[in-house]
This record gives C-alpha cells, sequence and structure tokens, in this order.
C-alpha cells in the first residue's frame, strides 16, 4: 500500500506589494534617480538594504514622449513607440552584459499599460495589477507629457517580470541599427 504523501507545492506569491511599490514609483517618477537607457526607456536599481539578496532593476517608458504626442494617428504612435522601446531595449540587454553594476541583477520588472499578450510574447511573465479606472487614471496622469492623457484610452496596468538571461536572449541583437 503506497504512503499518503504531499508534494510539496510552492507558496503563492503576493505579487499586490511589487505592485503597489511599482505603482508609487511611478507617482513619484520624477523625484527618482534614474538611469536613461534610450529614447523612451530608463531604469532604477534597486539594492537590498541588508545585502542579502542581489539587486533587481524597475524600468520605466516615460522618455521622449512630448515627441510622439505629436503623430496624429494613432498607428504610426504605436510603430514609432514600438521601435523606439526595441532598439531601448536591446540597449538594456546590452548593458546587462557589460556594464559593471548591473552583473548581478536578479530581476527585471515594470508596470505598464502595455498588453500582457506584448509582455508574455517577449518573454516576460504578466500579472493584472489593476483594471480600476481611478488608479490607471491617477498612473497616467502622473506620466509627463503623456501623449494618450485625456483622450480616456484607458487600459488595465500590468506587471511585467523578466530574469536577466530570457531578457538578454529576447533583447540582444547586434543586428539592430540603433541609428
Amino acid at each position: 500500500m503506497a504512503k499518503n504523501t504531499q508534494v510539496p507545492t510552492l507558496p503563492k506569491l503576493d505579487i499586490r506589494h511589487i505592485g503597489d511599490f511599482l505603482f508609487c514609483e511611478a507617482l513619484r517618477y520624477r523625484r527618482l534617480k534614474v538611469i536613461v537607457v534610450g529614447k523612451q526607456t530608463c531604469y532604477v536599481i534597486h539594492f537590498d538594504p541588508e545585502g542579502k539578496k542581489r539587486p533587481w532593476i524597475s524600468i520605466h517608458y516615460r522618455r521622449g514622449l512630448k515627441r510622439l504626442g505629436k503623430i496624429d494617428s494613432w498607428r504610426k504612435r504605436g510603430e514609432v513607440f514600438l521601435r523606439a522601446l526595441e532598439i531601448d531595449l536591446h540597449l538594456l540587454a546590452k548593458a546587462l552584459k557589460e556594464d559593471p553594476r548591473l552583473r548581478d541583477v536578479r530581476m527585471i520588472i515594470g508596470l505598464s499599460g502595455l498588453s500582457a499578450s506584448w509582455g508574455r510574447k517577449h518573454g516576460f511573465y504578466t500579472a493584472l495589477y489593476t483594471a480600476d479606472e481611478k488608479l490607471i487614471r491617477l498612473h497616467n496622469d502622473s506620466i509627463a507629457d503623456n501623449p494618450n492623457k485625456g483622450k480616456d484610452q484607458l487600459t488595465p496596468l500590468y506587471l511585467f517580470f523578466i530574469k536577466p538571461h530570457g531578457f538578454i536572449r529576447e533583447f540582444h541583437n547586434e543586428k539592430l541599427s540603433c541609428a
């Protein structure tokens, strides 16, 4: 007769506090000491105050939005944004490989209105943070030069998580023209 054994299971990860942290970080974005990657993207390195865990970085897509606001076509605006994002994420992947400050990064995370399907397509683990319109508006209003401000184009906010090796594999592309 087989013993009644319990298979160990992983505890459910409570990512709500991570989302809350990133949401608050977004609201005080202008006061953060960010490291600029490219036209759209920057990041913040978060070190463990006790030094027990490796650092992680949060990425933000808040730069260069004024020029996007000058593009009337939603489709063209999206294309320009995604092209700049592709280049920026390549540059960040390159930095993850070469910058000594980033060699020990354990996770790259972000909070964004980008779709979860876009994130999954590019190797991110995604989770819905909120679909609450009040919180989405608050988040969107914190983005200076937001080209979608006042257009009531509200999209849910998703959390994005990816490990550095997956990020590098997905976005590092030596053939990419960064011009």
